[in-house]
């Protein structure tokens, strides 16, 4: 099983990658990564699969925005297959810096059973702790800074050129950096800015003490290949000290004098207007972020009074919409208060009509247009052989003590006539008269216009 495996170190963001893979489990590691390098290490697993391959990731992972590489092949164990793109990704890998030994020390090593002599068995690499140490001793002191001057490595004896202030710690090079070294700092980066390339500036005098130093430094702006972001690196070294000034030379001393004289004027010349370039980069550097600053301000400031009027905007159609819901409320109150006058007034009537046939001793029945049964008098169910439960059924379907054989068709008669009619019908106890008229008529059936109804009284 160990000879079928292969075990290697490798960086997933920059090293070359396995190919013709089926599977590769990932799972809980693109959590800890920037979405920079998620974006970077996608393409890199494309390439390494095979066109029926999968790659697996962790529960809380996803492929972010590279769906135009991967599918979705199952939701809950994040699995996911590999498309076939017309293009093939670009990747961009660098060489490894992890130690690797070379075929023929393989070999040698496999006969004589020995590491290579860089490399002991206790993992030692002897060439990498040999460049360290060289770099410890001859390296200048350094900083390494982001674009936003953020400080990201030192090395060295950085004390000698960066203090540390009290308060909030800051990280920011600019308030990292002594006094003596800010304003020609901030001009050289300014230009290599706006340059892309190194810029230097020697002979800037650094107070440390009771001596002054002289400093030189250069600052080398260079892109990381992994993001593309770019970084600064920026280099202090000590300069040679300048030689002491000469007493003031007589006019009456020798030419020679005069000379060193007129030299170190024009040096201290030279060093004053290479002062004033610096600091007048410094200043053009500090107006142009005061520009880049009030520009930002200025668009926030449009931002915020964009922000504010649709917010007053807002705010006026909410006003609009709560008085429009109060006038609905109100009107819907007042529908109310109607309705239940109304309701009020309707269970009145119709508890006075129920109480006036109740209490008439005549037998009354009133009928809807298709003849079913509305109402009827305590008498007229006596009569028809009516129960409670009658009302709306159909006439028709009610076997009355009457011998009305056309009781139907007259009734639609009058219905559309709008007459009245009277006849005698035989009834078990005798003869009696059926009218068919409007009720409040007695014996009489009327029809009323709104609510047609048919009535008919037994005497």
């Amino acid at each position: 099983m160990r000879e079928l495996c292969v075990f290697a170190r490798q960086n997933l963001g920059s090293d070359p990658p396995f190919s013709n893979l089926d599977l590769i489990s990932c799972r809980n590691v693109l959590i800890y990564l920037s979405d920079s390098l998620q974006k970077r290490i996608m393409p890199i697993f494309h390439y390494s699969l095979n066109p029926t391959g999968f790659l697996l990731l962790g529960p809380a992972e996803n492929i972010g925005q590279s769906a135009n590489l991967f599918t979705l092949v199952e939701r809950t164990s994040k699995i996911y297959a590999k498309k076939l793109t017309a293009t093939r990704p670009t990747l961009s890998l660098t060489p490894s810096n992890y130690p690797t030994a070379k075929a023929s020390d393989r070999g040698s090593a496999a006969l004589t059973g020995r590491l290579p002599r860089s490399i002991t068995s206790d993992g030692f690499n002897l060439q990498k702790q040999v460049d360290q140490l060289i770099a410890n001793h001859y390296a200048p002191i350094s900083v390494v800074t982001d674009d936003k001057m953020q400080v990201l490595h030192l090395r060295g004896a950085v004390d000698r050129y960066l203090r540390l202030v009290p308060g909030v710690a800051n990280l920011n090079l600019f308030n990292l950096v002594r006094e003596g070294l800010l304003i020609e700092l901030r001009a050289a980066i300014y230009q290599a800015q706006r340059q892309e390339m190194p810029v230097s500036k020697d002979g800037l005098r650094l107070e440390a003490g009771d001596q002054p130093r002289m400093v030189n430094l250069q600052v080398i702006p260079f892109k990381v290949l992994t993001t593309e972001e770019r970084r600064f690196l920026v280099l202090f070294t000590d300069a040679t000290p300048p030689v002491s000034s000469p007493s003031p030379v007589d006019p009456s001393s020798p030419p020679g004098d005069l000379e060193q004289e007129i030299a170190r004027l024009r040096q201290e010349l030279a060093v004053a207007i290479q002062e004033r370039v610096a600091t007048q980069e410094y200043l053009q550097a500090v107006i142009q972020e005061q520009e880049y600053t009030n520009q930002d301000l200025k668009i926030a400031n449009e931002e915020i009074l964009s922000s504010n009027e649709e917010l007053q905007s807002t705010n006026e159609e909410l006003e609009t919409a709560k008085e429009e819901i109060q006038t609905t409320n109100e009107e819907l109150n007042t529908t109310n208060e109607e309705l239940r006058s109304r309701n009020t007034q309707l269970h009145r009537v119709n508890n006075d009509l129920s109480n006036l046939l109740a209490s008439i001793n005549i037998p009354i029945l009133m009928l809807t247009n298709d003849l079913r049964i509305r109402r009827f008098t305590p008498m007229a169910q006596r009569l028809f052989n009516f129960i409670p439960g009658d009302a709306g059924r159909p006439l028709s379907d009610i076997r009355a003590n009457l011998n009305i054989p056309d009781l139907e068709p007259l009734l639609l008669e009058v219905l559309e006539t709008l007459s009245v009619k009277e006849l005698d019908v035989q009834t078990q106890g005798g003869i009696g008269t059926i009218s068919a008229s409007v009720p409040i008529a007695p014996a009489k059936i009327r029809l009323m216009a709104r609510c047609w109804c048919s009535s008919i009284l037994m005497p």
